[in-house]
């Protein structure tokens, strides 16, 4: 064999063995691509499981929240109507205690309203009278 011959078939060998090597590079990154396509699979649906179970988790404060403020909305408007109510009756009353000629101090005192509101309502229904006796002249005419 000639010296050529020699260093081809040397270099063959070489480029054999390197190419070996490659493959095995090769082979063992694509073994290790594919264990961590798989790693991050596993990691990404626990994340989402995780994230999913937060969102669930918010929904239910949010839901909670919400139930709690409508009952607090409802219970304060009960609380709103109800006052509302009892101002309307005492005003109701101290205006028929004033149609039947008690003295202000009196109602003042039994009813709780200030003189200036007992005397904006004697002006109230004195006006309502005035108007009253107006529209039956009107009718009778």
């Amino acid at each position: 064999m000639t010296k050529n011959k020699k260093d081809t078939k040397k270099n063959s060998a070489k480029q054999a063995a390197a190419f070996s090597q490659l493959m095995q590079v090769v082979n063992t990154s694509e073994k290790h691509l594919k264990n961590f396509i798989i790693y991050l699979e596993t990691v990404f649906d626990d994340q989402a499981m995780t994230f999913t179970e937060e969102i669930k988790g918010y929904r239910t404060k949010i839901n909670t929240a919400k139930e709690e403020g409508l009952a607090e909305g409802k219970a304060e408007g009960k609380a709103e109507g109800k006052a509302e109510g009892q101002e309307e009756g005492i005003i109701k009353v101290a205006k028929n205690l004033l149609k039947d000629g008690f003295e202000i101090d009196r109602i003042m005192k039994n009813t709780g309203l200030s003189e200036e509101r007992l005397k904006n309502l004697d002006l109230e229904i004195n006006s309502y009278s005035i108007n009253d006796n107006m529209y039956n002249k009107i009718l009778k005419e």
